[in-house]
């Protein structure tokens, strides 16, 4: 007896104080809570303001591109090139602006009637540097001026730089092109890369001429 009067009494202190460590437990984990919702409230609202803004501007700037290639090819019908595609589409959600032109025609009637068709062209560019536009033109392509002309490249990237005042570059890099001349044989060129520069009033700039760096190799060229 004399053993659990000395026991007990300490037992029912230390319940007494894991009742207590318990209770102050529960009473701030609420308010840890709150802190953490207070701060993720304060970081979520601005994102998600900011994710809904630039979405809100990517659509309406597609929407623009769309509009202006659409205007665009409206004019250049009035002068006297008349030009069709079967489908225009605008994605690269959220940092880029993707532009596919599928089955494109083109046909100018002058003094030489020529003709231009490809199954698709890509633009894309960022929507913050929209004066550097990357083209992907590999695929096939077809000309037809003096003659029918067959053009198919495996690898056939531009970038057109613009500026302000103006002027502009052009630089063509391309891989494994071939080219069916028909009654005049075939080209075929293992690697080209071309660079063009255009300074408004100069015309080309002579302090960088343009330069055309390829391998070229000519089969059943007839004359």
């Amino acid at each position: 007896l004399l053993y659990y009067r000395r026991i007990l009494p300490k037992f029912f202190y230390r319940l007494n104080q894991m009742e207590q460590m318990k209770s102050s437990y529960v009473r701030a984990r609420p308010r840890r809570w709150h802190r953490w919702r207070r701060f993720l409230t304060f970081v979520s609202v601005p994102v998600f303001l900011i994710c809904g803004g630039w979405s809100v501007y990517w659509v309406g700037m597609s929407e623009f591109v769309r509009n202006s290639i659409e205007d665009w090819v409206e004019r250049i019908n009035q002068n006297g090139l008349q030009m069709q595609y079967e489908k225009l589409a605008v994605s690269g959600y959220p940092f880029w602006f993707d532009i596919r032109l599928e089955n494109i025609t083109l046909l100018l009637q002058r003094s030489i009637k020529w003709g231009y068709r490809s199954p698709l062209i890509i633009a894309r560019f960022r929507p913050w540097q929209p004066s550097k536009v990357f083209l992907d033109l590999r695929g096939q392509h077809e000309l037809d001026a003096l003659g029918p002309v067959q053009f198919a490249a495996q690898t056939l990237a531009s970038v057109i730089q613009m500026d302000d005042r103006g002027s502009w570059s052009v630089i063509i890099d391309g891989q494994g092109m071939n080219a069916n001349l028909y009654r005049h044989g075939t080209l075929s060129v293992k690697n080209m890369a071309l660079k063009i520069s255009w300074n408004e009033g100069v015309g080309l700039d002579e302090d960088a001429d343009p330069t055309l760096r390829m391998d070229i190799h000519l089969n059943l060229l007839n004359v």
